[in-house]
């Protein structure tokens, strides 16, 4: 009961953002990023955080795919859903990835609003990401 509440208070907290797609960067006309921002829960005590704070990581399309990316150039690659229909796509993370202890859930609108779940540790050891919401990330 108590991780069905702390997974809903990150999931409120999180909604307070939202996304549109954008293209990034001239360099890769074809290559779609977001800034991905998450609440997090603390687990063990290898490097202790800071409960609720929000934490960011880049998420980014390219021909090959979709990937969260963390530290260290350490990505999860997501594969879609086969049942995703236009109006509403889904990727996820097919097995528990090594490097990183999570697996991922992304969903995308048909209006570019972007929804990421993860559930294990991915940036820092002993952080749990549970919910993020994903903006554009503009060319400068």
């Amino acid at each position: 009961m108590l991780a069905r509440h702390i997974w809903f208070s990150s999931f409120v907290s999180a909604l307070a953002l939202s996304a549109t797609s954008a293209l990034a960067g001239p360099g890769n006309p074809d290559e779609i990023r977001y800034q991905c921002s998450f609440t997090q829960e603390c687990v063990g005590t290898e490097r202790p955080c800071s409960e609720g704070t929000l934490i960011s990581t880049a998420l980014s399309k390219n021909a090959d795919g979709w990937y969260l990316w963390g530290s260290d150039e350490v990505y999860i690659g997501l594969q879609e859903f086969a049942e995703s229909t236009p109006e509403f796509r889904s990727w996820w993370s097919p097995s528990l990835d090594q490097d990183t202890r999570s697996v991922a859930l992304l969903s995308i609108a048909a209006n570019g609003q972007a929804f990421l779940s993860v559930q294990g540790e991915f940036l820092t050891p002993g952080t749990v990401l549970h919910v993020g919401i994903c903006t554009p990330k503009v060319a400068q």
